[in-house]
């Protein structure tokens, strides 16, 4: 404990690279996380479909769950670029991938809310 600390601070591999992958490793593992609660827990979803500046538009999914401790949690699933168009088949669909690629079934929603928002 009696340890030089900015001497040992910049011993800490602290570049942009090693800063951005570590922060790409805690989001897999969020994401992992979330899936495994997902996977096995009934939970509702909140999709919300916005335009962007550039006329793309971006779609995010947030789940809603009751944890162990029977709390009600809020989490980001994702945030997916929409290459096709707006429509609900379109929508369904990428939402219907996401969750077969990550064997999360579609019969654990129990609720679903589709937002739409225009340009931001």
């Amino acid at each position: 404990m009696h340890q030089d600390i900015p001497e040992n601070l910049k011993t800490l591999p602290l570049s942009d690279s090693t800063v951005k992958r570590r922060i790409d490793e805690m989001a897999v593992n969020i994401e992992k996380n979330l899936i495994s609660i997902l996977q096995n827990s009934s939970f509702s979803m909140q999709l919300d479909e916005s335009t962007l500046a550039d006329n793309n538009a971006l779609l995010m999914a947030c789940v809603h769950y009751f944890d162990e401790n029977n709390t009600l949690q809020e989490e980001m699933l994702f945030a997916i670029k929409l290459i096709t168009d707006t429509r609900g088949l379109s929508i369904f669909n990428i939402v219907k991938s996401y969750f077969t690629k990550n064997n999360i079934p579609l019969n654990n929603i129990v609720a679903c809310l589709l937002m739409k928002h225009h340009q931001w």
